[in-house]
């Protein structure tokens, strides 16, 4: 099975030439480029040839800019090299993209641990970790979408994210039956709104 595997892997690795047609597609004929250079991205990075994969997964993001597997290809590679501006550009695109299935959330929060691992001092915009607090806070993880967040509510550049993302936060608690913390997140959304 692992030998089977092994030659798919080679075989994807060799659709080079599809992404060099046109840019301006049809929906399905776009959707079957951008899966193809996503197919060739991961086989050649599974064969270590991170330049082709980059191509690849590039290629997919222009098609797509902010397609999840695309930019997790891309993070993939540059997190060889994670005191990099573009490791850091790629994260913060990552982590700041919205989440629509438990699946996503927790491949998110996968990459914040392991962005942290990398790079301790790993500072990211208020923007992201606003919209990182509501996708995590959707799977539970309550102790990273609250210290994302932290308390200077005041000192916002972005209130209107910001008030999500403590919502967001009492609904985590109120689904847990927490309604001290509940009230106290909604308190800190409602300075927010005034």
């Amino acid at each position: 099975v692992a030998l089977v595997a092994g030659a798919v892997l080679v075989q994807l690795g060799r659709l080079q030439n599809l992404g060099d047609l046109e840019e301006e597609t049809e929906p399905d004929e776009r959707e079957t480029k951008l899966r193809a250079r996503l197919a060739s991205g991961w086989a050649a990075l599974g064969t270590s040839n991170f330049a082709e994969a980059e191509r690849h997964f590039r290629a997919a993001e222009k098609l797509e800019p902010e397609h999840f597997d695309a930019l997790s290809g891309l993070y993939q590679i540059h997190k060889l090299r994670p005191d990099s501006e573009q490791w850091l550009a790629i994260t913060e695109k990552l982590l700041s993209l919205p989440c629509d299935e438990p699946g996503r959330c927790r491949q998110q929060y996968n990459v914040l641990r392991e962005a942290r691992s990398l790079q301790p001092e790993l500072s990211l915009s208020e923007n992201t970790r606003c919209r990182l607090a509501i996708n995590l806070a959707g799977i539970g993880a309550f102790n990273d979408a609250d210290g994302l967040l932290g308390e200077d509510d005041a000192q916002s550049t972005e209130p209107a994210l910001r008030r999500q993302a403590l919502e967001a936060l009492a609904e985590l608690c109120r689904r847990q039956g927490d309604q001290s913390r509940t009230a106290h997140y909604l308190t800190r959304a409602e300075k927010l709104a005034g």
